[in-house]
């Protein structure tokens, strides 16, 4: 076995965490999947794209000609200093180059202004005037407007009456300042290439610190001096300490041959802040949030052990059992989930499927989880050895006190195992890609700690208990040689006093539960709690950040705050592909088109005609003029006739008409059918976008809209009616397996009450402290429905094996004795839980957060 371990488990060392942001927390059926595939087969390719929001550094306007010179040196930096495989942005770039030409002729005008205002340039005012127009949304510079709306955010207008003579912009000022950098990914790129792209960028505008534990990227500017002079000498010893893990970084980066220019270079400004915000970005934050958790693997370890070890010791000493072979119980029991681990996340490797960085948890789950087992197991082997001191047989052997342990304690823990394997294993069915990969990893992971379980751990314990019936013998031939005392005497009286005060405690306990005094009590304070946890989980509401995904005091945050508050809150863009574009000869076919655009335009929340990127416009402008015949080569007429193929290409031969290249894409093969792209901008509102993507049902045209992040508020609709099914699938199963492996009615109900009781507590307090319904809380709802049943399996076990004794017993001493052999494991249960758990607390992340807070709940109620 343990060589089926190491075979299954040898890769895990050399795996590296592999994050999809783009597609792992959507579920695989959601309608953006399918957009996504659309819009990469229209593309012909990836779409790669950065974001890059600068701010003035003081907080003003970044309209000032200095901050305008800077932001141009920033994007001419970036699209063309920051090669890989020796191509930049700029030498791969195609369609999609001018996204930030408006800002740079903004700057060009400004300039112009700032010239004419300074220097007695021979050109009037009103000349001036009608040859550039500085105003926002819309500027014109010799005669060719621009849209400055897609890159200036945070813009506070003058209004008409005020702006001055001598002004050519009714712009007063302007918070954010966006980069576009977009395009297909080139095809002598790799994934892996884009995000070496992506990271030099970063690490080139981005300071590091070297904090502590992980290494937290922050912009220092202002906080540097706000260091004192102490503080201040110990950021330099971190610095000088991550710049050999750089350089490292840099020559591994070598080693695999990226060809990365510019990277360790500075040209951080002292005028703005740079703030890049890309996909790439958001993948390696989530990957470091995870990692962040793993150093507190060691010491959840740990922690675990020396609590095993005390509890195991506490019990053994009652008993009077105490030996060195109980401390190697109490650790393997930590170690058997961690093999349990290994080998499941080893297969997964060996089966090639993703090593997520969420993956990074289970061990902290299967080890809360999986120690239950040991910790029952352990007791049941004590109070059979206690049982045999007391009551020795006539012919006592090992096999018959493991078989005994297994007769007691076996059904139990096969409940509890498969539980939670059915709770994971359910999550995976209905989860996105990363939450799946976390629920299958787990459930295998549940399946090996039964089984190392029956198997190792009571190997391990056959060992040992070897060991101690010999230890036993001696204790009582020595204690006959004493004391002339039988050997039917030999336990010590202390342990037969504490045997009849915990009896005496546990049936006074009974008593007064079955009590018509304390049923009505405790029916009164279940209504309230139910009712409390009813309402609680009828105010549940799905929301999705992206900050969720992230330590709180990531440097990611700052960026995304930023975007969202600035960006995502004043517009979006949608894409709207065409597939199905048809004659556009035929003047029938194009009107149809047009009415398709107008619709989608006169929805309340699109900003207009004026806003939307329609090259078929263009084109009509283009074939009015007179003089476009001048430019045609001699071919027949019929081939340059208006809308068809050759005409068109040659609508794009024009310089102010190229860009319009990234938005329809023809059929060289077949020159009649050609597939267009639209594209305009949308206030922010996730709902109403929706309800747009939804408009695009236009079977005669084939039209998909396209939303770069659609594949998140796609899962808004979804998650309450995902998470009841999920939920309502699992409580079924678990009620089923009870059934299965208790048949008896009064168990089964009180199980299936407590296991409904736990899990509307945990969703409607979860709900009431503030949390939303998301991937990740789902996962967990559903998890906790598993873990729920731990307790009251046990429990309800060992009552309905008194009710097996056929010893005439009222409820209320069955329910003593049963709670006489497992309140102390349960106990140990809880508390291990509770103790490794805190560990996560030291984690300021959403996921660690809402693990703990539910594990709270499970182990309070």
């Amino acid at each position: 076995m343990l060589a089926f371990i190491a075979v299954c488990s040898i890769k895990l060392p050399f795996a590296r965490t592999n994050d999809d942001y783009n597609t792992g927390y959507t579920p695989t059926d959601a309608r953006a999947m399918t957009e996504i595939r659309i819009h990469n087969e229209f593309s012909k390719g990836e779409m790669m794209a950065m974001i890059v929001m600068l701010t003035a550094a003081d907080g003003g306007s970044m309209t000032r000609i200095e901050h305008l010179n800077e932001t141009v040196k920033i994007l001419d930096d970036i699209g063309t200093n920051f090669k890989v495989k020796n191509r930049s942005f700029y030498d791969f770039c195609d369609s999609f180059c001018n996204l930030n030409e408006p800002v740079l002729q903004f700057r060009n005008g400004m300039l112009l202004l700032q010239q004419q205002q300074h220097q007695s340039i021979n050109v009037t005012t009103e000349a001036f005037e009608q040859r550039i127009n500085l105003s926002y949304p819309i500027i014109s510079i010799v005669g060719h407007e621009l849209d400055v709306s897609a890159n200036f955010y945070g813009v506070d207008t003058i209004q008409c009456a005020d702006v001055s003579s001598k002004s050519l912009t009714n712009i007063k000022s302007v918070k954010v300042i966006a980069l576009i950098f977009r395009d297909i990914r080139p095809s002598t790129w790799t994934k892996e290439d884009v995000a070496v792209w992506d990271k030099s960028i970063r690490n080139q505008y981005v300071e590091y610190v070297c904090n502590f534990m992980n290494l937290t990227r922050i912009q220092t500017d202002k906080r540097r001096r706000r260091m004192h002079e102490g503080t201040h000498r110990i950021f330099i010893v971190f610095k000088k300490c991550f710049a050999l893990r750089l350089k490292k970084f840099q020559r591994q980066k070598c080693f695999e041959k990226k060809e990365l220019v510019n990277f360790s270079g500075n040209n951080k400004s002292a005028l703005v802040h740079v703030h890049p915000f890309s996909i790439p970005y958001l993948q390696d934050e989530i990957s470091r949030t995870s990692k962040s958790i793993s150093p507190y693997i060691v010491a959840g370890f740990i922690i675990m052990c020396l609590f095993s070890v005390t509890t195991v010791y506490v019990c053994a000493k009652y008993f009077d059992q105490w030996s060195l072979h109980k401390v190697v119980y109490a650790i393997v029991a930590c170690i058997t989930p961690l093999l349990a681990t290994s080998t499941s996340l080893g297969l997964m490797l060996w089966c090639n499927m993703r090593f997520a960085s969420i993956l990074l948890l289970t061990s902290f789950l299967v080890l809360a989880i999986g120690v239950d087992d040991a910790f029952v197991m352990i007791n049941a082997w004590e109070r059979i050895c206690k049982e045999r001191r007391l009551r020795p047989p006539v012919n006592d052997k090992l096999r018959d006190r493991i078989a005994e342990v297994l007769v007691g304690v076996g059904p139990s823990i096969t409940i509890t195992s498969v539980t939670n394997m059915l709770a994971f294993g359910i999550g995976a069915l209905s989860a996105p890609p990363d939450t799946q990969l976390f629920c299958i990893a787990s459930a295998i992971a549940m399946f090996f700690d039964l089984v190392y379980t029956i198997t190792l751990y009571l190997a391990v314990i056959s060992v040992g208990g070897m060991h101690e019936m010999k230890i036993e013998k001696q204790k009582a031939v020595l204690t006959v040689a004493c004391n002339g005392h039988d050997k039917n005497k030999t336990a010590p009286d202390v342990v037969v006093k504490g045997e009849a005060k915990l009896s005496s405690l546990w049936c006074s306990y009974c008593d007064w539960l079955s009590s018509s005094y304390t049923t009505i009590t405790i029916l009164l304070i279940m209504i309230c709690y139910w009712s409390i946890s009813v309402y609680g989980a009828s105010q549940i509401k799905p929301g999705l950040s992206t900050k969720k995904f992230f330590v709180k005091r990531s440097p990611i945050n700052e960026v995304v705050n930023i975007r969202d508050r600035y960006i995502r809150n004043e517009r979006t863009f949608v894409t709207v592909i065409v597939r199905n574009v048809g004659d556009l000869t035929n003047a029938t076919r194009r009107a149809r088109i047009y009415s398709m655009v107008e619709q989608f335009e006169a929805i309340p929340e699109s900003k207009g005609a004026q806003f939307t990127h329609f090259w078929l416009r263009d084109y009509d402008a283009f074939i009015s003029t007179s003089d476009i015949e001048t430019e045609m080569p001699d071919y027949t007429d019929t081939e340059y006739e208006p809308y068809k193929f050759h005409s068109i290409r040659q609508f794009l031969l024009w310089p102010e008409y190229k860009h319009w290249a990234g938005f329809l894409k023809m059929d060289n093969k077949n020159q009649r059918k050609l597939i267009a792209l639209q594209l305009y901008t949308l206030q922010r509102c996730i709902f109403e976008q929706n309800k747009i993507r939804r408009s695009d049902r236009k079977p005669d045209l084939s039209a998909s809209v396209f939303e770069e992040f659609a594949q998140f508020t796609d899962q808004i609709e979804t998650l309450i009616p995902r998470t009841v099914q999920s939920s309502l699938y699992t409580l079924i199963s678990m009620i089923l397996v009870c059934s299965l492996l208790m048949p008896n009615f009064a168990a089964v109900t009180a199980a299936s009450i407590s296991i409904f009781s736990i899990f509307i507590g945990v969703v409607g307090f979860l709900t009431l402290w503030g949390i939303d319904l998301d991937p990740i809380s789902t996962t967990t709802i559903i998890i906790s429905i598993g873990m729920s049943v731990d307790y009251p399996a046990h429990v309800t076990f060992h009552y309905y094996q008194q009710n097996l004794k056929k010893v005439s017993k009222t409820p209320a001493q069955k329910m003593s004795e049963a709670l006489s052999i497992i309140a102390y494991p349960l106990l140990q249960c809880c508390l291990s839980n509770l103790f490794l758990l805190c560990c996560l607390l030291f984690v300021s992340a959403y996921t660690s957060e809402i693990e703990h807070s539910a594990t709270d709940e499970i182990v309070g109620l």
